[in-house]
């Protein structure tokens, strides 16, 4: 009973992955690439983290704010989780912030005849609002420390602004492309279908091969996409597809045998036509340059 489940599993295997060749070939549109993690790490957190400290180092009197955690994904299903992550980010990092400014604000004002001066913001608009009361009610009274408090005010809203890009931008980076899948044939030029044949989706790694019966299905970025197919004896081709997302296109192909005329150059590259005439022609031209030298 054992072996007849794992011969059963081997064989449900096989029918999968198209190697009995009864169905066509298939393929991932996007292979999650690590290095998209480590780019919204240094490039996206490290900056607003970076920005963070120095916030950090100039409040005395408020709690620090907490560093953003760094993007930790190995395929896109985290590298989701991971996006809607950065995404609430930004919100509950300008409440922080906005909260440490005027606390710190108000902190230092009570050590003067002034008292609490600052209040409440919530939005980069209303932070600028409040540096420019704080100027107008205050200005006159407390001189640069006034203008220092307004001008911490404005910074906090800029760098409100800057977090929410940069941590949204990462978002975006970690989110898997839209996509389509692309069904077709290969045949060649009698109609017959082609097997094993490349089909290469240009500038993107998918990829796959047809089966047994020419057929193939892939699935590929949204969007108008250059299809290129190859095979050892034929000549290349190239279809361009409009793939819409979440559906299917369908795309015919036909390849035709490469011509004969040709032979390999001690580098291993052909030559044919003409360009076969012309370098002929030039050896035998050197040849009788040689000859005529000697006589």
């Amino acid at each position: 009973m054992n072996n007849w489940r794992g011969c059963a599993a081997l064989v449900a295997v096989l029918l999968v992955t198209g190697l009995l060749g009864l169905a066509p070939a298939t393929a991932a549109a996007e292979e999650f690439d690590e290095t998209v993690v480590e780019d919204v790490n240094d490039e996206r957190i490290e900056a607003v983290n970076a920005d963070i400290e120095t916030i950090n180092e100039r409040i005395e009197n408020a709690d620090d704010l907490e560093l953003v955690d760094e993007v930790d994904a190995t395929d896109w299903d985290e590298a989701e989780v991971e996006a809607d992550r950065l995404r609430e980010t930004p919100a509950a990092l300008e409440a922080a912030m906005f909260d440490a400014v005027v606390d710190e604000i108000n902190a230092r004002a009570q050590e003067t005849p002034l008292g609490k001066i600052a209040n409440d913001v919530s939005s980069p608009d209303e932070a600028r609002a409040e540096a420019d009361r704080l100027r107008d009610d205050y200005g006159t009274l407390g001189g640069e420390d006034i203008e220092e408090a307004a001008q911490s005010l404005e910074t906090a809203a800029d760098l409100s602004q800057s977090f929410e890009e940069k941590l949204l931008t990462g978002a975006g980076e970690l989110t898997p492309p839209e996509t389509g899948t692309l069904e077709g044939t290969v045949t060649d030029d009698d109609g017959d279908p082609l097997a094993g044949i490349d089909v290469d989706i240009v500038g993107s790694s998918a990829a796959t091969t047809t089966g047994d019966d020419g057929q193939f299905e892939l699935e590929t970025p949204a969007g108008e996409q250059s299809i290129h197919v190859e095979a050892d004896g034929y000549e290349p081709s190239d279809e361009t597809v409009d793939i819409a997302t979440d559906e299917a296109a369908s795309v015919e192909m036909t390849l035709s045998e490469a011509d004969d005329d040709s032979v390999e150059t001690t580098d291993g590259d052909s030559i044919s036509g003409f360009g076969l005439a012309v370098t002929v022609g030039t050896i035998l031209a050197v040849v009788g340059l040689g000859l005529r030298r000697r006589h």
